[in-house]
């Protein structure tokens, strides 16, 4: 028999190999579990324009966000081009065409290769070129460059204003009822302009008075009285549910919902995502060292991605706009998930290098293999 005697190398990495084993027992332990379950993906963040007074006023799932300016009014499409100056509000769809207000020629839609005078307030625009606004009488209309002009009218009062158009062409606003309230409407080239309130179960004790949003499947967000208190909601399948987050939290109201459902709430406070049919604090959300001083969120996409403003805690103050993207924290080998790939790669680094360094602090231990094994079967 040959006997060996073993190296000092040899003895390195039998206790490299019994310290890994040690920490993946504990970190199975300290999860309860062997990597299987799939925990849910955090945001990221990435700085899209350093102006302070730049507007995101929309975003579409390439993504691109409409973007205006306070300061010089100018208008532009990142990921895209620059529409123009002297105009405001920009809202882009998935084609990259949009509708914006320039102010000597009035409101304009971007085709991709020149613009169209459009004769009304644009505020949305669908994925078949239908723009929502309303008329410069401050009534609720929808334009189409084939299609012309189409009144929608209002809830027995004097003005209305569209919010936001499906790409099967059912519109939401909101409008001035005849005893002066504010109510949100629904409308479709079928049924015409309704009263949302009467899409309500009987009793429900809710009044609505703001329509945000609506996504393919016809699901409203946005805001009304329930119990003394302004709740967001959303209304599916005439039925209402209540999106208030906490009763300590004031007033709420929702900005957006995307085709999977997912909802963007807004309290006086903070920000909430509903997604999956649980509640989620959006910075609770944030990927480990993301930190914000103010956040401001504006829209979100069919895939999950938000577009908003707000001044980093480790920034110089400044307002900047950022896109916040939903990533998977042990996603090492950049597919988009966490598998057993990135398991390997981790295991590789263990104890001798940075490239399994999930928690930022310089090296790959236990912390982050505890970490990927929390988070292993994200985006599978």
């Amino acid at each position: 028999m040959l006997c060996l005697r073993p190296t000092a190398t040899t003895i390195r990495s039998i206790s490299a190999m019994k310290r890994l084993t040690h920490a993946i027992a504990a970190a199975v332990v300290t999860f309860g579990q062997a990597p299987t379950a799939a925990m849910d993906q955090v945001y990221d963040v990435t700085i899209i324009d350093d102006d302070p007074n730049a507007i995101p006023d929309s975003m579409n799932n390439v993504p691109q966000v409409g973007f205006s300016t306070s300061h010089s009014y100018s208008v532009w499409i990142w990921n895209g081009p620059y529409l123009g100056v002297r105009g405001w509000g920009c809202y882009v769809n998935d084609l990259g065409h949009a509708v914006w207000y320039n102010y000597y020629e009035g409101t304009l839609f971007w085709d991709g290769s020149q613009n169209t005078s459009v004769p009304l307030w644009g505020r949305c625009i669908n994925n078949h070129d239908v723009i929502g606004g309303s008329t410069f009488d401050g009534v609720a209309a929808i334009w189409h460059p084939v299609g012309g002009l189409h009144f929608i009218g209002t809830l027995g009062g004097e003005r209305s204003e569209a919010r936001a158009i499906s790409d099967h062409g059912v519109v939401v606003g909101t409008s001035e009822t005849a005893g002066g309230a504010d109510h949100p409407f629904i409308w479709d080239n079928v049924a015409g302009i309704q009263d949302l309130n009467d899409h309500l179960p009987p009793d429900s004790d809710w009044t609505l008075i703001e329509a945000a949003d609506i996504n393919a499947s016809g699901d409203i967000v946005g805001k009304g009285v329930h119990e003394g208190t302004t709740h967001a909601f959303l209304l599916r399948d005439d039925e209402i549910i209540s999106l208030h987050p906490d009763p300590g939290l004031g007033s709420s109201a929702g900005l957006a919902i995307n085709d999977s459902g997912t909802v963007l709430i807004d309290t006086d406070r903070e920000y909430y995502l509903y997604l999956d049919n649980v509640m989620y604090r959006f910075d609770h959300l944030l990927k480990p060292g993301v930190e914000f001083d103010s956040l401001s969120l504006r829209y979100l996409n069919d895939h999950n991605e938000i577009v908003g403003t707000g001044e980093l805690a480790d920034g110089d103050g400044q307002r900047q706009a950022f896109l916040l993207t939903p990533i998977c924290l042990g996603d090492l080998d950049g597919d988009g998930d966490t598998d057993q790939g990135d398991l390997g790669i981790l295991l590789g680094y263990y104890d001798y290098g940075d490239g399994g360094d999930l928690d930022g602090d310089g090296d790959t231990d236990q912390a982050d293999l505890g970490i990927l094994l929390a988070d292993y079967g994200c985006g599978t």
